[in-house]
């Protein structure tokens, strides 16, 4: 049989599934969640079992599962019937289950590219407690380095009784990110959020040589000020290279580390035995294409009509202009609702 022939019977296939209904979206949405280990943040697909996660916890942590993993109950895996298909590699599913369900009959499965760990906390931690830092800002342009502040802001302030006054300074500070999510997150700090609608880097650096620009205290004098930046080590230098550029003195803490997760391949062979049709690829970070991109064409391209979508601007650079790939929808939020009209208002 040619490939066409069997594209052709996938989706008559496909078609003929679609009329039984879809499974309880309840179980899509709690088989689609990573398991996160609540001391050091790493990351196990939701497959994982209960004995990998008692020997990180014991070997690790030296704790037990259940204070590594509150909650955690061991399940047999996916159960998930789906109509309108998208991958969305290292998401927040429930959001964006949300997002698509809210306009028509689309199906999220979410297979994560990526495992992080925290790093530098320590250091953190002294950079916080110091009360003679001269930050006029902080930087946090992913969740990922907001998890990172989180840990280090509540060793630091919370362990002891007698940082109230630095706690304050702090609090005083903007806090520049990037989308509604990372706002959302660091907001449970207590502070202030600015420039999370500038959708990606480049725009934040913009919005924050503007932000002082505009205050007259801070006027002609941005060589002066300097900024803590919280970054991963797959930074891209668009953000620090337009703010040096401009004046400003930028200290960069490595917060996170990020890695590719050692069993996507198993995961998308699992999607691929469903022998369901993919509609849609969604990418949200550069290195997620350099991790799958490859392995998605060889196993996915061939039989299947597939449409490119990206979280941002960045993302669809790098598939374009490096990975020469065409992006169907550039999301122009980084954020479940935009995605989500982006790619409902191509189909339609």
């Amino acid at each position: 049989m040619g490939n066409g022939q069997k594209a052709q019977h996938k989706r008559e296939r496909a078609k003929n599934d679609a009329k039984k209904g879809p499974t309880s979206q309840l179980k899509a949405n709690e088989a689609a969640k990573n398991v996160v280990c609540q001391v050091c943040r790493n990351t196990f697909l939701c497959t994982v079992r209960k004995k990998a996660l008692e020997e990180h916890a014991d070997n690790k942590h030296n704790k037990k599962l259940e204070d590594c993993f509150p909650g955690f109950v061991e399940t047999a895996g996916n159960d998930v019937q789906l109509e309108e298909k998208l991958i969305q590699p290292d998401s927040n599913v429930d959001i964006y289950e949300q997002k698509f369900r809210e306009l028509g009959n689309y199906e999220i499965l979410y297979l994560p590219l990526l495992e992080h760990s925290l790093v530098n906390i320590n250091e953190l931690i002294n950079i916080l407690k110091n009360a003679d830092n001269k930050y006029r800002g902080v930087i946090t342009t992913s969740q990922r380095a907001v998890e990172g502040l989180k840990m280090g802001w509540e060793q630091a302030f919370f362990s002891c009784g007698e940082m109230k006054d630095v706690l304050d300074k702090w609090k005083k500070l903007p806090y520049f990110v990037v989308g509604k999510s990372t706002a959302k997150a660091i907001r449970e700090l207590d502070v202030n959020p600015l420039g999370d609608e500038s959708g990606n880097s480049e725009s934040l650096a913009n919005y924050i040589i503007k932000h002082f620009n505009s205050s007259s205290q801070e006027e002609g004098n941005s060589k002066q000020l300097e900024l803590l930046f919280l970054v991963g080590d797959k930074r891209k230098d668009d953000l620090p290279n337009k703010l040096v550029e401009s004046g400003f003195i930028l200290q960069e803490l490595l917060i996170y580390e990020t890695k590719p997760n050692s069993l996507f391949s198993n995961e998308l062979d699992k999607l691929l035995n469903l022998e369901k049709k993919i509609d849609w690829i969604v990418f949200f970070s550069p290195s997620g294409v350099d991790i799958s991109l490859e392995l998605l064409k060889n196993k996915l391209f061939e039989e299947n009509d597939i449409k490119i979508a990206s979280i941002g601007k960045t993302t669809s650079n790098h598939l374009e202009k490096i990975k020469k790939t065409n992006v169907n929808v550039t999301s122009p939020k980084p954020d479940a609702e935009s995605l989500a009209k982006s790619i409902h208002g191509y189909n339609h």
